[in-house]
């Protein structure tokens, strides 16, 4: 129960290792973070022991009846057997982590959890924490389909709806700026003085968090332990961190309930969702020089300059087109960084989707990709988690990186279904073979991770020298 990570120190330049005990010993006493029984209940067996809740959440969780339909859908299978573990678990610590992929119905089952928690009298007041406006669009318009617009509470931005018996969408950034004055007052040992939306959300008898593998960050792993007594369910594809800190987001939730990935076959059988091909594209002819000790904040640059250059650009452009006048449906270029795009869509006069753009402009775009009246989009980190473009299907990552968490979340934008899409496609450029130094280096690890990842988890992958790239 001791987690372990690493973070980057800035001043000496390098990763550090940090340890973080996640239990506190008092005289007679173990006190352990709830999510983490399930490993302790392991653990105890291995030696005789049988360890058991003496005060569960729910006496008699095999007599809850679980609802097959809600607001005029069915449950498929694994959504219901989704639920049904997450009530097992909610019995027990009233805690609960799924992980299920991007497309295959996650709000409906959270749906199906509040609504039979509420049935049985446990529920009266619900958080849903989301990590955009977009999101909290999404769950709040389904919401209202199934419980009504009047129990539905929004806080974002200027709007402050919250509702005490009502089942609450608020964004992560909203929800911290009301908590963090709160927890700052208490570790300062100053005057406490709570407004309502506060009393309302400490009060709340249930947390759902959308795109769980947030929660181990300051801040939203502070707005959860505000509220100790609400059951917790997290729903995420990615229920793993890059940074080591799984324990930490196991702890606040549960280990995981149950783990259903993108590749699994009960997706396919049941055209839920669509299967993506990856293809490694290796570019060889990309140049820059690179020492041996190149630091993060040179990678990021020399990687950046990468993309800027126009063969790069230009062999990304003819993929894209090539794929969309194969299936007649759109293409992302997808960059994490913003400069390298604005200059292809000058360059190429590409329409482009970025954090620069108002909220107007972007939504336009968005829709225009939905209704599949453009062609070829760049787009940045705002397309990784949370949107939804069924038409999608190709995605060109001219810097993938190394995040198996990213790599998964970006995937899932191509796997809703759509007519005349029977498989989705994925370019991820890989620069090992050019002569760009130490940078050839830092690539070629990032490949053998990705590869590693995506062969263990089920995609069909393969790699292709960038001239022979036939669509």
């Amino acid at each position: 129960f001791v987690m372990k990570y690493r973070t980057f120190d800035r001043m000496s330049n390098r990763y550090v290792e940090n340890t973080v005990p996640l239990y506190t010993v008092k005289p007679g006493q173990i006190l352990l973070f709830r999510g983490l029984y399930s490993i302790l209940k392991d653990l105890a067996k291995k030696f005789g022991i049988n360890a058991s809740i003496n005060n569960p959440f729910i006496e008699d969780v095999d007599e809850v009846d679980i609802p097959n339909s809600l607001g005029g859908k069915d449950l498929r299978v694994y959504q219901l057997d989704a639920v049904k573990k997450a009530m097992d678990s909610i019995a027990e610590i009233r805690g609960a982590l799924i992980q299920m992929p991007t497309g295959s119905g996650k709000t409906l089952v959270g749906e199906t959890l509040i609504k039979t928690l509420m049935d049985i009298g446990k529920l009266k007041t619900a958080f849903i924490i989301v990590e955009s406006q977009d999101l909290l669009n999404q769950w709040s318009s389904e919401l209202a389909k199934v419980f009504g617009k009047e129990k539905v509470g929004k806080l974002y931005q200027n709007e402050q709806s919250v509702k005490e018996g009502g089942i609450n969408v608020v964004t992560y950034q909203s929800l911290y700026k009301i908590v963090k004055t709160y927890v700052s007052n208490v570790r300062n040992d100053l005057d406490v003085k709570e407004n309502t939306l506060f009393t309302v959300y400490k009060n709340a008898d249930f947390i759902l968090v959308d795109e769980a593998h947030h929660l181990p960050a300051d801040s939203i792993s502070a707005i959860l332990t505000v509220n100790n007594k609400a059951v917790r369910v997290g729903l995420s594809a990615t229920p793993f961190r890059e940074d080591n800190k799984d324990l930490l987001l196991h702890s606040l939730t549960s280990v995981p309930v149950v783990r259903y990935k993108m590749t699994d076959e009960i997706f396919r059988k049941l055209n839920v969702l669509v299967p993506v091909k990856v293809v490694n594209v290796l570019v060889d002819f990309a140049e820059e020089s690179a020492d041996d000790n190149v630091s993060a904040s040179a990678v990021i640059k020399l990687s950046s300059r990468i993309i800027s250059d126009e063969s790069v650009q230009r062999l990304a452009l003819f993929i894209a087109l090539k794929l969309h006048e194969k299936y007649n449906l759109p293409v992302i270029i997808h960059s994490p960084y913003a400069k390298p795009l604005r200059e292809m869509s000058q360059r190429f006069n590409i329409p482009l989707l970025e954090g620069q753009k108002s909220d107007a402009e972007r939504e336009v775009l968005l829709q225009k990709l939905r209704e599949n009246k453009v062609d070829v989009v760049l787009a940045t980190t705002l397309v990784d988690e949370g949107i939804d473009i069924p038409p999608l299907v190709g995605l060109i990552l001219m810097l993938p990186g190394a995040s198996r968490v990213k790599l998964v979340q970006r995937l899932g934008r191509l796997t809703r279904p759509y007519k005349g899409k029977d498989i989705a496609m994925a370019y991820l450029f890989d620069y090992s073979n050019s002569r760009l130094g130490a940078l050839s280096d830092i690539f070629k690890r990032q490949k053998k991770r990705r590869d590693d990842f995506m062969i263990k988890e089920g995609y069909e992958v393969e790699d292709v020298y960038w001239k022979e790239v036939s669509i």
